[in-house]
């Protein structure tokens, strides 16, 4: 607010990069119905009052390079077996942007039910459950852990 000043009426947004095509997230505190109408526009807008939760949730934003990474991998393999690069991006960019749909406005109860209607035995389970067994999901949560270490304390903790 000193920054801003002679302003009063702030907020802090982070809007992330999709928004360019009015297809992104932005996350605001405090909640303030001007940066909400702002950025609801531009795609979704999460307000939250708290800053602890703020920060919590910002951490989120991190996950942005191992979605791409995930993409990138699965596009190496379809191309290390014979499928030709345009075609691996366009499969794998159009197969994110599909599971990413069902997830986008999950309601009350959160995400587990797209988890738990994954045909038992088939395929996505298999692989859901061997990434859980071979600690994938352990990893997850620990970069999120060491993301809001740096976030609050502003350094990284080698030990996390």
């Amino acid at each position: 607010r000193e920054l801003a000043a002679p302003a009063t009426d702030c907020a802090s947004g982070v809007p992330l990069p999709a928004i360019a095509k009015r297809r992104g997230a932005t996350l605001l505190m405090p909640l303030q119905p001007a940066g909400q109408a702002i950025f609801s526009r531009l795609g979704s807008c999460v307000a939250v009052d708290d800053e602890a939760l703020f920060r919590r949730m910002l951490c989120l934003s991190a996950m942005m390079g191992d979605f791409y990474k995930r993409q990138v991998t699965t596009q190496e393999w379809l191309e290390e077996h014979g499928v030709p690069k345009a075609q691996a991006a366009k499969w794998v960019g159009a197969m994110f942007a599909t599971m990413a749909v069902d997830s986008a406005e999950p309601g009350p109860d959160g995400l587990q039910h797209l988890v738990d209607e994954q045909t038992p035995g088939g395929l996505n389970e298999v692989v859901w459950k061997g990434q859980h067994a071979d600690g994938a999901y352990r990893a997850v949560r620990h970069s999120l852990d060491s993301v809001h270490h740096r976030l609050v304390t502003g350094r990284w903790d080698s030990e996390l």
